[in-house]
């Protein structure tokens, strides 16, 4: 989870990245966007980016990437949906950030705390060879 400055106002411009994802059967390309997020209970009245990513049909907050020993590429370590009832959320393009999340939500969740409604998966099967781009970490 990548955190930023306090005021809005203040973030940076930033752009979408592609990443090439690939398993034993396929390859897929895969766009790396931003969601601009509150944490309830934690910096209350701050704003933060979250990478957000697309994975088997759903958004997901990116809440830590892990980098590959080997190949040097980054991954998913803890991803966590945006399922638009637990965490609603709207599209809203041509800002810094592609998803504006509507309520605030529990830091513990994006450290990797189960709570009731919330889906976390860590290190999601189908994108363990995801190449994120190294620029956003």
């Amino acid at each position: 989870m990548r955190l930023l400055t306090p005021n809005v106002g203040l973030i940076k411009r930033s752009k979408n990245y592609e990443v090439s994802l690939s398993n034993k059967n396929c390859l897929v390309n895969m766009e790396i966007f931003k969601s601009l997020i509150t944490f309830a209970g934690y910096d209350e009245g701050y704003f933060h980016l979250s990478d957000t990513i697309q994975y088997e049909g759903n958004w997901w907050l990116v809440a830590t990437w892990l980098k590959h020993p080997v190949l040097k590429h980054r991954l998913p370590e803890r991803i966590v949906q945006m399922d638009g009832t637990v965490i609603p959320f709207q599209e809203v393009q041509e800002l810094e950030y592609r998803f504006l999340v509507n309520s605030p939500i529990p830091k513990s969740v994006v450290d990797g705390k189960p709570q009731a409604g919330y889906t976390i998966t860590i290190h999601p099967a189908s994108i363990l060879s995801a190449q994120g781009p190294e620029s956003i970490h």
